[in-house]
């Protein structure tokens, strides 16, 4: 089904029409353009570049619109009159209806009056489940769908799966949101996680929830020990809640993980590493001071689990001050247990909580061959 003469099978394109141009009724600017057309020849689309015109009309007619365009060159003007002409009338032209103008509408409770521009060009085809069309527009005009110049305006309102309304400004609240976050949220997330990769990870086990009121934060005073200690964990041994030690938008804070499999993970840590310490540290680089004893620090898939012996608040890391945190055993029971329920937790965790991660991961390594001590 195809719906439009075929002269009207054309498109504007870079057209603006402004009737009651500098606020008044009897001034019609159209601005400088192209017109494609599709079906005057046969053999090719042709175009016609038309030149921007203000048109001056009287103060109570209406009016027909056209494209005049040259048959001999590809020129056109706008022309605006009150007799109608069919495509080929005038020698030497083509008319193209371009649409009309209305005559004066004096606007309702004022005594203000008012032109309005009514397009009737372009064509429409229906095929299958395909429509082509140029423009589509409400009754009252102030929404549309302009597909030949690739706009939509209007108030636009969507109803979301639950119902609700939202429109296209709550898409730009949604973007200035995540621009927001990469602006001044991200940096100091990744800033925590560069913290991070100093190689240690401490974890603290108390009774209550942190704040930077309490222990251990109230003794990080200065921003160098804050930054050191991004990253950390807590855990509260009395409800399970666990906090990461992070920095949003400039300020330190014990954020809280949601996770019950977070919690989870580290209760089995405290429980099989039985750690009686109020804080453990846990290095996955070369130790460097201070260090205490009990404090682990784990190798790698190469290396061993090693536990500090001997304390060290100063000076330089020695080797003499770790022993082997390793006994050997046979395997059996936990190997089974490492491929398999551990193997699925570790899995599970490896991307919410990167830190037990690393450390449990570090200790499946291991778990061919040996246990952790007490």
């Amino acid at each position: 089904l195809a719906v439009g003469a075929k002269s009207q099978q054309f498109v504007l394109k870079n057209v603006t029409f402004e009737p009651n141009y500098n606020s008044s009724y009897v001034y019609l600017r159209i601005s400088a353009g192209t017109l494609e057309h599709y079906a005057i020849s046969e053999e090719d689309v042709v175009a016609w570049n038309i030149a921007g015109r203000l048109l001056t009309l009287d103060t109570s007619s209406a009016y027909y619109i056209y494209a005049r365009c040259s048959k001999a060159n590809n020129t056109g003007t706008w022309f605006i009159t009150k007799t109608q002409y069919k495509v080929e009338d005038v020698a030497g032209y083509y008319m193209f209806l371009i649409g009309t103008v209305s005559s004066p509408q004096t606007i309702p409770g004022t005594l203000e009056a008012v032109r309005s521009v009514s397009l009737t060009y372009g064509f429409s085809t229906v095929n299958g489940r395909h429509i082509k069309t140029g423009r589509i527009e409400s009754t009252a005009g102030n929404c549309y769908f302009d597909l030949d110049n690739n706009q939509i305006g209007g108030v636009l309102q969507f109803v979301k799966s639950d119902g609700t309304v939202g429109n296209v400004a709550d898409i730009n609240t949604k973007a200035d949101d995540a621009k927001d976050y990469i602006d001044n949220t991200l940096p100091d997330i990744l800033d925590g996680i560069q913290a991070q990769l100093d190689g240690q990870i401490e974890q603290f086990f108390e009774t209550y929830d942190p704040t930077l009121n309490n222990a251990p934060a109230n003794t990080w005073n200065t921003t160098a020990l804050k930054e050191n200690h991004l990253g950390d964990l807590f855990y509260n041994t009395g409800t399970g809640a666990v906090f990461r030690f992070v920095k949003e938008n400039g300020v330190y804070k014990w954020q809280q993980l949601s996770d019950a499999e977070v919690a989870q993970a580290l209760a089995i840590a405290n429980d099989a590493l039985d750690l009686a310490k109020t804080k453990r540290r846990i290095f996955t680089t070369t130790p460097y001071t201070p260090y205490e004893v009990g404090d682990l620090w784990v190798q790698g898939t190469t290396g061993d689990i090693m536990r500090c012996k001997t304390a060290r608040a100063t000076g330089n890391y020695s080797a003499s001050d770790w022993e082997k945190a390793s006994k050997y055993t046979d395997d059996t029971a936990l190997n089974n247990f490492v491929s398999g329920q551990f193997a699925q937790t570790i899995a599970n965790l490896g991307e919410q909580a990167p830190c037990v991660s690393r450390c449990l991961q570090s200790a499946h390594s291991l778990g061919s061959h040996s246990l952790l001590g007490g």
